[in-house]
Parts: C-alpha cells; sequence; structure tokens
C-alpha cells in the first residue's frame, strides 16, 4: 500500500512529462494505490511520491482513466461548484468553482508510443470532470489549501442526495456514513 504524501512544500512543485516507458510503470502503481484507498476518486502521481504529469480518476461506471500528460484546452463559461476534498488533506473540504464542462489533449500508451486524443467531458460524466481538473490542478503544484472558496454561487446537486445509511457512490459497498461520509 502506498503511503498519501502531505508534505505541502513537496506537493506544490509542478510535475515534469511522464515517458512512455515512466507510465506504464505509474500507471499500475496508480491503480494499486486508488484499490486501496477507496473513498478516492482520483490521485495524481505527485501524491504517490512521484512528480510527473500522470495521474487516475475513477469513472462513473467504476473503470479507470488515465491522465498521461493532459493539457486542459477549454472549459464551459459555467462553472459549478462542488464541496471537494484531497487525500493529501483529509481534514479539509472546500467548494471550490470548476468548470461543467472540459475539453482536455490526454495521452495513451498504444504499442510502446503515446496516442494522442482530444476528450470531452460533462457534468453527465458526474464528479469525474470536478476531479480529472483537480489533479491536473496537482500537476501545476496547485493544492487544495491553496483554493479559494467558491461564493456568491448557486450549488449544483450532481446527483440524488445521499443518506447516512445508503450504500457509498465510491462503491465500497459500505454505508456512506462509514466511508465517505466520515
Amino acid at each position: 500500500m502506498h503511503k498519501i504524501v502531505k508534505d505541502i512544500d513537496y506537493l506544490r512543485q509542478i510535475s515534469t512529462p511522464v515517458s512512455v516507458e515512466e507510465a506504464k510503470n505509474l500507471t499500475k502503481e496508480l491503480e494499486e494505490a486508488l484499490k486501496f484507498t477507496p473513498n478516492a476518486l482520483g490521485i495524481a502521481a505527485i501524491q504517490i511520491n512521484h512528480p510527473k504529469t500522470i495521474g487516475i480518476v475513477k469513472l462513473n461506471d467504476n473503470s479507470n482513466f488515465m491522465l498521461i500528460n493532459p493539457e486542459f484546452i477549454e472549459g464551459d463559461d459555467e462553472f459549478v461548484s462542488h464541496r471537494e476534498s484531497c487525500l493529501s488533506f483529509p481534514s479539509i473540504a472546500k467548494s471550490v468553482k470548476r468548470y461543467g464542462q472540459i475539453l482536455i489533449k490526454n495521452n495513451r500508451v498504444e504499442d510502446d508510443k503515446f496516442i494522442e486524443e482530444k476528450i470531452a467531458f460533462t457534468e453527465s460524466d458526474g464528479i469525474a470532470t470536478i476531479t480529472i481538473q483537480h489533479e491536473m490542478d496537482h500537476f501545476k503544484g496547485i493544492i487544495l489549501p491553496d483554493k479559494e472558496v467558491a461564493k456568491g454561487i448557486t450549488l449544483k446537486r450532481e446527483s440524488a442526495k445521499i443518506g447516512r445509511n445508503d450504500k457509498c457512490p465510491c462503491g465500497s459497498g459500505i454505508k456512506y456514513k462509514k466511508c465517505c461520509g466520515r
């Protein structure tokens, strides 16, 4: 099991691009780290002590999406706000302004080379759209304690309200109050 980095100065460093070989190796490490952190929706390599531009995000269908040397292309004009938390700062939760729709340029590894693709994420992709922006902030050395709390905006609920005794939406199979709702 990986220890999550909590050192603020370390996390504020800017990550460098990952090579194909590093991407292959770090993909396995990131999948393992996410697997053993059931309440996590994503994790950046810097959070497991590798300052590289690679991360992993859980999608709505519980599959994993790899962010590999991603570039933000554009976001829509409308912001959504979500109460975000971070594995590196478990005691902090903030409502942060995020785009509801984003377009990114991303890479995937195929036949020992990168294949570049443009991918759009929308509010219908759920929390993944916000998580991708959060992990991409990690690549730039921007951490949750540095983010300004969103004020004067209407919060949008992405899904039905979760009751304390409902199963946790992270997919752990246990009650929300004993998992992410702590």
